[in-house]
């Protein structure tokens, strides 16, 4: 209904044979755990309005392939997507501004990323284990990472390119 304005902790943990969600536009945030070990899980569709994404709540998600941010998102939690091992697509909105700590740990299939201007924040180990080979940063100038910094596997990035929106400039690396 459109009086729901969030799911709960918890709401569909393990639910294992959930192939698909749609989150409607009056929900603004996802608790922690909410679709946790959805082992079946595919496709995610967020609301147009959703501004938080709780710690865990697509972890294990182990048959979600892709995820788009919508422009109204800014903080995606701690472990949020972590063991999500099918997924080769995420795409950021223009409002995320913080990741937490091991956000997208252990996504091998992931080979293209691009962090958006607007990313202020980066948690420990946020994009370990991962298998990313080309990123982009849009605005390196704004990122403050944290101890453990993005904890990429360094053996599979092959391309950097980062920008500051101070300096307008470029630094390509490849290897």
């Amino acid at each position: 209904p459109n009086t729901v304005t969030s799911i709960g902790q918890y709401a569909f943990l393990n639910c294992s044979k959930l192939p698909s969600v749609i989150i409607p536009n009056s929900v603004t945030t996802l608790l922690n755990n909410s679709f946790n070990g959805c082992t079946g899980l595919t496709s995610v569709t967020l609301s147009n309005t959703l501004a938080t994404i709780g710690n865990a709540a697509f972890q294990g998600d182990v048959s979600l392939n892709s995820i788009t941010f919508p422009n109204s998102v800014t903080n995606i939690g701690s472990y949020a997507f972590t063991n999500c091992t099918d997924l080769t697509n995420i795409v950021f909105g223009n409002a995320v501004n913080t990741l937490g700590v091991d956000t997208f740990r252990y996504i091998n299939k992931l080979q293209n990323l691009t962090l958006p201007a607007t990313l202020t924040s980066i948690g420990t180990n946020c994009f370990a284990n991962t298998s990313v080979v080309n990123l982009i940063v849009q605005d390196i100038s704004s990122i403050t990472l944290s101890s453990g910094g993005l904890g990429f596997t360094l053996t599979s990035l092959q391309t950097f390119e980062c920008y500051s929106n101070t300096d307008r400039k470029s630094t390509r690396l490849n290897s």
